[in-house]
């Protein structure tokens, strides 16, 4: 008598999750615990956001999507790099992120515990 093999299949149910999504319509400064999630920029002038220190919030990861097309401002203060991006063709750092006056215009954010990595983003953004 000879032995079957079967193949197993095994399914899995897909996991979804969920990710806070609140507005900020007015400058505002965000505390360590509200970093993560998504927030909306908009505004009919632009709006500063101010970033606690990236050692506060090590691995957290954040997107800022502006909603509205005036050139947003991302604030921090880690002594001239709060924010860092770098590739193969552009290396840059800054206190300051600006938005292009874009409604399109996002940015994702990862904490190394130095500095906020600017991981992905759409439009052009301005270090100084």
């Amino acid at each position: 008598m000879a032995t079957r093999v079967y193949d197993k299949v095994i399914y899995k149910k897909a996991q979804t999750s969920q990710v806070d999504t609140q507005a900020i319509t007015a400058d505002r400064t965000l505390a360590a615990d509200e970093m993560g999630g998504l927030y909306t920029i908009s505004g009919s002038s632009a709006v500063t956001v101010t970033v606690p220190d990236p050692s506060l919030c090590a691995g957290t990861t954040i997107t800022f999507k502006c909603a509205s097309d005036q050139a947003h401002i991302l604030s921090g203060n880690a002594g001239g790099d709060t924010f860092s991006t770098s590739d193969v063709v552009v290396s840059s750092t800054g206190d300051i992120l600006t938005f292009a006056n874009d409604i399109n215009s996002s940015a994702v954010l990862m904490s190394d515990g130095t500095r906020y990595l600017v991981i992905a983003h759409s439009g052009t953004l301005a270090y100084s």
